[in-house]
């Protein structure tokens, strides 16, 4: 569900018209957070969430791939989609969100794990 919704964000000319209530303007935008900071969060709860469901090694780095795919094949579908703008910027910021997400639950993970070996050593001693 949120691969659509994330979609949508990304390819709809104006996806936040609905928080102005006047469709078909640019007045939405003041409303909304700057571009780069959108798509780093979007892409960050991205990888928050895939790195948090997948534990096998294969598949998460299959799933990563796919992701970072997915984040550079979004901008270059915007410059076909009128009103909507791809750069070299909003690549890197969503590249950016992507690993700063994914890398924030593998370093829980790794403190977890990390704190369940010393806490079996401090144990058995």
């Amino acid at each position: 569900m949120y691969w659509i919704a994330l979609t949508y964000l990304l390819l709809a000319p104006e996806p936040f018209w609905f928080l102005s209530g006047t469709e078909g303007t640019n007045d939405s935008y003041a409303l909304s957070v700057p571009d780069l900071i959108q798509h780093f969060l979007v892409f960050g709860l991205l990888g928050l969430l895939l790195a948090s469901q997948l534990e096998a090694n294969k598949l998460l780095s299959r799933t990563l791939r796919f992701a970072v795919i997915y984040a550079i094949a979004t901008e270059f579908v915007q410059f076909f989609v009128p009103d909507r703008f791809a750069s070299v910027a909003d690549v890197l910021a969503n590249l950016s969100g992507l690993v700063i997400g994914w890398g924030t639950v593998q370093f829980l993970r790794s403190m977890t794990s990390l704190r369940r070996v010393r806490t079996s050593n401090a144990i058995s001693s």
